[in-house]
């Protein structure tokens, strides 16, 4: 009973308290693929699709399920078309409404009828994604969806690796699956602490594109060790390693050099969120100046309400709260 008391006050502290993110970062097509999914207009959408960059089609994966979660709807869109697309964007359905359930708190503060519909949410994901590469897809996007379904179950080091690289077979940089891939090489999840950093250190050192992986590895290890209330946790981003680091690593990043528009804000969102956390002024200024309003999920939700956190990071810089943006028409 304690435990389910917990769980669902969690649940009403950020509804009440923690403003959503916009996943579709003022994409400026979101609302046009949007349009087909609601008229039910499946090759518009699918011939859209193609069309797209690879940080594009990732955002419409991530932004869709949060503002259609209609599960009628992608039944139909099952029912009415062959595309691989329609498995693919089930597969993200089933994704979103799997960590609805099971919410973002300790395991053992998830009642269990919410564990039991988050696991199940996790497996009919992976089955959709599975489903469509059997079929013969070759989409990024579907190996990206089956790494965040590792959260639901306890697979090996090596099968979690495999699934990274086959996104890397068909998209040569896809910073988000790098940073799924090293959340379930975590040791909150289902790895340690050695293959994290393992991992983060040798993508980085193969391909500065991913030097914020090294950070985000460790946010990671900062939020675990807060979590578990170790005592040195509020100071680990005030230690000279980390303070040297972080500097360098951007100033070679690829990603924000040259990558995609999308990876590239995912990417400032890591440094934004280190500078600030390592009282690093310039770093943190340059970012949040570069991010304004487009703030992503992870990780300033590492800390707390992602808008708020991001107020607060501003208002340490010495750059003001962000303006209240206009409603769209």
């Amino acid at each position: 009973m304690l435990n389910k008391i917990l769980y669902y006050y969690a649940k009403i502290q950020n509804k009440l308290f923690y403003e959503s993110v916009d996943e579709a970062l003022d994409f400026s097509r979101f609302d046009e693929f949007i349009g087909y999914l609601q008229r039910r207009q499946w090759s518009s959408f699918e011939d859209g699709y193609r069309e797209l960059a690879c940080d594009e089609r990732h955002l419409l994966m991530t932004a869709i399920p949060q503002q259609l979660n209609n599960p009628d709807l992608f039944a139909d869109w099952r029912y009415g078309s062959q595309s691989y697309l329609a498995l693919q964007f089930s597969g993200a359905v089933e994704l979103h409404n799997a960590w609805r359930a099971r919410g973002y708190t300790w395991i053992e503060y998830v009642p269990e009828d919410k564990i039991k519909a988050s696991s199940q949410g996790f497996e009919d994901a992976f089955d959709y994604f599975s489903e469509a590469i059997t079929q013969g897809a070759e989409d990024a996007e579907l190996y990206v969806g089956i790494i965040q379904t590792f959260a639901g179950g306890s697979p090996s080091e090596q099968v979690i690796i495999d699934a990274f690289n086959k996104v890397l077979e068909l998209q040569e940089r896809h910073l988000p699956a790098a940073i799924y891939t090293l959340s379930a090489l975590s040791e909150r999840w289902h790895g340690s602490e050695r293959s994290m950093f393992h991992f983060a250190y040798a993508l980085a050192d193969k391909d500065p594109f991913y030097n914020s992986i090294v950070l985000c590895a460790h946010i990671d290890k900062w939020s675990y060790d807060t979590l578990n209330e170790i005592p040195m946790a509020a100071y680990y981003f005030l230690g000279d390693d980390i303070r040297q680091e972080a500097p360098v690593l951007e100033k070679e990043d690829l990603c924000i050099q040259e990558g995609s528009k999308y990876f590239g804000l995912q990417a400032s969102n890591v440094y934004a969120f280190v500078g600030y956390k390592t009282k690093i002024r310039l770093l943190a200024n340059k970012h949040l100046l570069k991010i304004k309003h487009l703030f992503t999920r992870f990780p300033w939700e590492e800390e707390g309400s992602a808008k708020d956190i991001v107020n607060k990071a501003r208002r340490e810089m010495r750059l003001g709260a962000l303006k209240k943006q206009r409603t769209k028409k």
